[in-house]
């Protein structure tokens, strides 16, 4: 089943991290050009570093660097259900991404049924749905009872499941960070196939959790 959400979320008046003046540290050019959520202060610790990789021989791309900064905010987020931070993420790679990938339609590599209810949303979907690209949420996350009896091997490439549903054929997943790649592996493993075309697009990557060769043809914009 396709999704589609563009849902228009009025500007705050305060940052959304430090509840500062949301003009701080923004020239003129950003308070009348962009849509502000988080003072210049705070956005400048968002580390942009674009790169380009490959995951089993799908085409990738990062956004932002995994520094202290993102994994507290991604923390507030996710584990403390904090819902309005969700637009800063995002906010300056929307008209990117919607270009870029106009005709693909948007996979995210699913949270389980108990992490979406403690939440009570969605977090890669309210943080991707002002890109203006369809969803298709046809992968679903396996739980430990799934996962019963299987060896730590077995568990490590068996983290995700496949809907039985209809999947185009164009398919952009998409995460919110980078780290040991196994969720990703997992989801091009199951949708890959001679027909469909797939590429991935991750909002940070964690250099902690790579070999550097991995990021060595990286490209920064």
């Amino acid at each position: 089943m396709l999704v589609f959400k563009n849902v228009k979320k009025p500007m705050p008046i305060r940052c959304l991290w430090c509840n500062g003046t949301l003009e701080d540290g923004h020239d003129l050019w950003d308070i009348f050009t962009r849509k502000l959520w988080i003072c210049g202060k705070c956005e400048a610790n968002l580390i942009v570093q674009h790169r380009h990789f490959k995951i089993d021989g799908v085409r990738a791309e990062s956004l932002y660097l995994y520094n202290d900064f993102f994994r507290s905010l991604l923390i507030q987020y996710k584990e403390c259900c904090d819902e309005a931070l969700y637009p800063i993420f995002l906010a300056r790679y929307h008209r990117y991404i919607h270009h870029r990938y106009h005709d693909y339609v948007l996979v995210p590599m699913p949270s389980s049924i108990a992490k979406k209810q403690e939440r009570g949303f969605d977090h890669l979907h309210l943080m991707f749905e002002a890109c203006g690209l369809p969803f298709c949420d046809c992968l679903y996350k396996l739980d430990n009872i799934q996962q019963k009896g299987l060896s730590a091997k077995q568990r490590k490439h068996l983290q995700l499941g496949l809907k039985d549903m209809k999947i185009p054929r164009k398919l952009l997943l998409v995460d919110d960070v980078c780290s040991t790649k196994a969720t990703l592996k997992a989801a091009v493993q199951l949708l890959a196939n001679q027909d469909r075309c797939l590429r991935i697009v991750v909002v940070a990557y964690n250099p902690s959790k790579h070999k550097k060769s991995l990021f060595d043809k990286g490209i920064d914009l």
